[in-house]
């Protein structure tokens, strides 16, 4: 029933269908899909060469000139089919162009323009993994991909964005048999990412198991969360809310949540106070919030008097900012005090939450290593 078959611009192509085939055709095409398959193969050419951009032609242009691309060419199949009333997609993950038998099987069409319909023989595949605080279970596209091998060049296999990796992978996953290639990476804070390639075979009617591997590196910097730095937080010398990234600028910071009468977060601010020089000499922004009004006004003014001068204060109103903190960095719970290291582009490269000792020389140490 969807209107869009793949990125198209919607089009009534249904009601072109009917018009351009006669009652007898459509009903012979939708007995049997494969005369369907025929005559697109037989009447609509496919060329990479005139469409380098992949710009998709609409189902009317394509019947219109018989020379299309290759998607452009799915895209009317897929159209034509449903139009006759013949289930047909484009499969959103191997980009197969299929219609479904009357047992919801897919049937793969359009393989080869010189041969018929086929269905692959499949294998499957089950990755496992070994959860780490901040990957404890990696995601599609952020952390690792999966492409098939075909004729030396991997097509990526487009699983939903940001899936983790067990509702993708944990129980056995039906593949195509042949060649794979398993990709992950964990970007450093310096840009760099700690990538891994896998080459390996899934075999036809043979279940695989392989592991999925997040290389670290104990000596560099990683990027473990993110964090949204256009989040509003309420300044304490105004009611007007505002983005933390108007606040900090572009670049790395420092974001805190405390709270009042808690030797945790005080022994924290202490310890801040203490790096108050070198702090003040990295030059980042320090965020310091509290839960509200009334908890910051509770604050041991002896202690937030010396916090070095880059420190801006405000308040976190309605929690939303801790809570993206927990979503972001995998965090547990939102106990107090938390601190985060973050960049104006989201990736965060350093958490404490809890009592901490030393969080004034870890900040100093963290922000020293990103210049």
């Amino acid at each position: 029933m969807s209107p869009r078959i793949d990125r198209e611009e919607l089009t009534a192509f249904r009601k072109f269908f009917h018009e351009v085939f006669t009652d007898a055709e459509r009903d012979a095409f939708k007995a049997d899909p494969s005369l369907w398959e025929k005559w697109v193969n037989d009447n609509i050419k496919a060329t990479a060469d005139w469409y380098p951009q992949q710009v998709t032609m609409s189902p009317e242009s394509v019947w219109r000139t018989r020379n299309t691309s290759s998607l452009s060419r799915n895209v009317f199949f897929v159209a034509g089919a449903r139009a006759f009333g013949i289930p047909a997609r484009i499969d959103p993950v191997t980009a197969k162009t299929q219609w479904a038998d009357s047992n919801g099987m897919w049937i793969d069409v359009l393989t080869d323009a010189n041969t018929d319909s086929s269905k692959e023989p499949q294998g499957t595949l089950r990755l496992t993994y070994s959860p780490t605080p901040s990957i404890p279970d990696p995601k599609y596209f952020a952390h690792f991909t999966l492409s098939k091998v075909n004729k030396g060049n991997p097509q990526l296999l487009n699983y939903p964005d940001f899936a983790p990796m067990t509702s993708i992978f944990g129980a056995p996953e039906a593949l195509d048999a042949g060649k794979y290639m398993l990709m992950s990476g964990q970007r450093m804070a310096d840009g760099s990412v700690l990538a891994r390639i896998k080459i390996f075979d899934v075999p036809a009617d043979q279940n695989i198991t392989d592991t999925l591997v997040m290389r670290q590196d104990s000596t560099g910097i990683q990027v473990i969360g993110s964090f949204d730095s256009e989040s509003l937080y309420t300044p304490l010398e105004t009611e007007r809310p505002r983005s933390i990234l108007s606040t900090t600028g572009r670049g790395y910071y420092v974001l805190g949540i405390v709270k009042p009468n808690d030797e945790p977060s005080n022994h924290a601010l202490r310890d801040i106070v203490a790096s108050a020089s070198e702090l003040q000499e990295c030059a980042r922004p320090i965020l310091i919030l509290n839960t509200d009004m009334l908890s910051a006004e509770k604050m041991d003014q002896a202690i937030m008097s010396g916090l070095p001068g880059i420190v801006t204060r405000g308040c976190d109103i309605n929690g939303d900012i801790m809570y993206k903190i927990a979503e972001g960095v995998n965090l547990g719970s939102t106990q107090l005090p938390v601190f985060i290291i973050a960049d104006t582009f989201n990736r965060v490269v350093f958490v404490s939450q809890g009592y901490t000792i030393g969080i004034g020389q870890q900040l100093v140490d963290t922000l020293h290593r990103l210049k």
